[in-house]
């Protein structure tokens, strides 16, 4: 058995000696943590806010009613020319107020009044304090000033409750960003999370023959999971903080881009307050944690002299637990398919974006079941060649290896086929009950949501691609060797590498379709039911055929050029101490 006060030096040890393996794990905590922080910033930024033009003014009387969706964002009607002069009137002889500023849609009226007694369009009436004055005071007296002239629907409000008063425009504007970063938070919270655990879990697994060889010099199972705990914390820890850093330095910048795009108004910024930095670090922190959860406990129940063999390339049998597990997402990802269908409107997307999770998830779990089949069946068309021979079988005896490098292709272009095909499809659903003239805008709004989270998604995703490739083919270059030494060439090497991303980029997509199909016809059924007429299921398929392009680019290119490099002529097959060079 090892020391116990060995364990934290040994995994430091380790760590160091490991330090070029865990640049994988280091890449896609990082992002992960900067896209939390970066969405967390913009979402908790996005509350109503004061407009600039009432800044200066501390309290505001103003009609009831605030503009919003239950009232289709309908501006409150201005008061009449007779009782916008009564209210000045009292709200004058209020004690503590300096002065009464009518406001109407263009600004404030001048300060002889004589603008004031058309009472055309004032909405709000601005209230200037004496120096000094109390301001509860002098709120609770202008709202009995109120009462007494005549209008007892109007509110006195003050600090953040004037942020009622914002324009009907800019609250349009502020709800539909707010549904824009509500469902980018969400998908690229998810997301990174499940790129970050899984490309942790996918390094423990790699180095099972390792742990192997500390079983067999002593060590605990519990010593096991310690070591990789404190390589997970170390490497999350620093990752997570500098992602936090990155996240934080984008986010004025994406700011920006929604109020160009128009889906924040003009007076939208970007606070850097330490709560969501703090969330996305700790959310990092967990990932990573949970993600080294998972394999190491599997490693830890490996039998010593077992684990010396190579489980690199073998199969995980289910556990009940993961059945349990997997099975129930699947079914919940189903159910929430189908009850999407009856969902209000305003939660529409979280639904169906919560039925997507469900499923990849499920599908997640349920790798060492879905895979082989799938497997097969792609490897069949390529089997007669050596190349698409070897590629099948390693695919298919490496499961683990298939599930982690077909993962990101999966979330790459499920959401993709999700988020375009659903925004496409409620725009149809729209484009129904729609005037032309409101069309070119809607569709402008369209397109630059579907943008923002498909970018989200498969741009963080497609760089875990290359991330998980890279990861994949480091692991192989004994095996390389030894395929070099039975007889292959180096381009049959390099051909069966690429050969075997392709298959994979395969799976992955079919795995991606299955995900978004069965949430995607949900929405539809729900759309139609509210719209009282079939809704066409709209999927721009010219979109997805470049998403999925870009992976096959991507997930070839990457195994290629890196077994280029393992395979070079001038490498050594083997170093001295008998691994692959």
């Amino acid at each position: 058995m090892l020391s116990r006060p060995l364990n934290r030096p040994l995994s430091l040890s380790l760590l160091r000696g490991r330090w070029t393996g865990l640049a994988g794990t280091f890449a896609a905590l990082c992002l992960g943590a900067a896209i939390l922080t970066a969405s967390a910033l913009l979402l908790t930024s996005a509350g109503p806010r004061v407009p600039a033009r009432y800044a200066a003014v501390p309290l505001l009387v103003r009609g009831p009613g605030v503009p919003g969706e239950e009232n289709n964002f309908a501006e409150n009607p201005p008061w009449s020319p007779e009782t916008t002069e009564a209210l000045v009137r009292a709200l004058a002889s209020v004690p503590g107020v300096a002065a009464v500023v009518p406001y109407r849609d263009s600004g404030p009226y001048g300060p002889d009044g004589g603008a004031a007694r058309s009472g055309d369009g004032v909405r709000v009436i601005g209230l200037r304090t004496e120096p000094g004055a109390d301001l509860s005071a002098v709120r609770a007296a202008a709202g009995r000033a109120v009462r007494g002239a005549g209008d007892g629907t109007a509110r006195v409000l003050s600090g953040e409750d004037r942020a009622e008063a914002e324009p009907a425009a800019d609250a349009r504007t502020r709800w539909i960003g707010m549904q824009v970063l509500t469902a980018m938070a969400l998908l690229g919270g998810f997301v990174s999370v499940f790129v970050v655990a899984s490309t942790f879990a996918f390094r423990v697994v790699q180095r099972r023959r390792e742990f192997g060889l500390l079983r067999v010099a002593g060590a605990t199972p519990r010593q096991v999971r310690l070591i990789v705990y404190g390589e997970a914390l170390a490497v999350g820890v620093v990752a997570a903080v500098a992602g936090a850093l990155l996240g934080a330095a984008v986010a004025p910048a994406l700011g920006r881009v929604l109020v160009t795009a128009g889906f924040e108004p003009a007076s939208f910024d970007v606070r850097l307050t330490p709560p969501p930095v703090a969330g996305a670090v700790t959310a990092g922190i967990a990932a990573g944690l949970l993600g080294a959860w998972s394999a190491s406990g599997r490693a830890a129940r490996v039998r010593p002299l077992e684990a010396l063999r190579d489980h690199a390339a073998g199969g995980t049998p289910m556990t009940r637990l993961r059945w349990i597990t997997g099975g129930t997402a699947v079914a919940g990802g189903l159910a929430l398919a189908v009850a999407s269908a009856s969902a209000r409107e305003d939660s529409l997307v979280n639904a169906v974006l919560a039925a997507a999770m469900a499923l990849i998830m499920g599908l997640t779990l349920l790798a060492p079941v879905t895979l082989p089949p799938l497997v097969r069946a792609f490897a069949w068309p390529i089997s007669r060649t050596a190349v698409g021979m070897l590629a099948g079988r390693n695919a298919l005896a490496a499961v683990r290896r298939t599930a982690a490098t077909a993962a990101p292709v999966l979330l790459t272009v499920g959401f993709t086929v999700l988020v375009t095909g659903m925004v496409r499809t409620t725009a149809a659903a729209y484009a129904m009950g729609s005037p032309a003239a409101d069309q070119a805008e809607e569709d402008r709004l369209v397109w630059l949501f579907t943008l923002l989270l498909v970018g989200v998604s498969a741009g963080y995703s497609g760089l875990a691609i290359v991330n998980t490739q890279v990861m994949a083919a480091s692991a192989r270059v004994r095996e390389f060797a030894v395929l070099r030494l039975s007889g292959a060439t180096r381009r049959q090497v390099i051909g069966a590498t690429a050969a075997e991303a392709v298959l994979v980029t395969g799976i992955g997509t079919t795995l991606g379709f299955a995900v978004a199909v069965p949430a995607l016809l949900g929405m539809r059924a729900g759309l139609s039911q509210k719209a009282g007429a079939a809704v066409p299921l709209v999927i721009p398929w010219p979109a997805v055929a470049a998403v999925v392009t870009a992976c096959l680019v991507l997930a070839a290119g990457a195994a290629t050029l890196f077994t280029c490099g393992a395979v070079s002529p001038r490498r050594p097959l083997f170093t001295r101490s008998g691994k692959g060079a």
